[in-house]
């Protein structure tokens, strides 16, 4: 029987938010998961042959956004 080992993924988000008049806002966001890539285990026999239980198999991914309140 294979065991997972446990590992750690690194995550990293940005948001900053501008007022404008009439209290309304607009925040800019954005974020690297996974920064160093770590997809966890190989498991031979796994589903996907990486380990589905925490996350594994995920690479890295970037994201960014805009959200307006008004």
């Amino acid at each position: 029987c294979i065991r997972d080992s446990s590992y750690i993924k690194h995550n990293l988000s940005v948001s900053y938010t501008f007022e404008l008049s009439n209290d309304d806002e607009i925040r800019v966001y954005g974020g690297v998961n996974n920064i160093f890539n770590n997809y966890g285990d190989f498991i031979i026999d796994g589903r996907g042959n990486y380990s589905s239980k925490y996350g594994g198999g995920e690479g890295r991914f970037v994201y960014v956004g805009t959200s307006f309140n008004f």
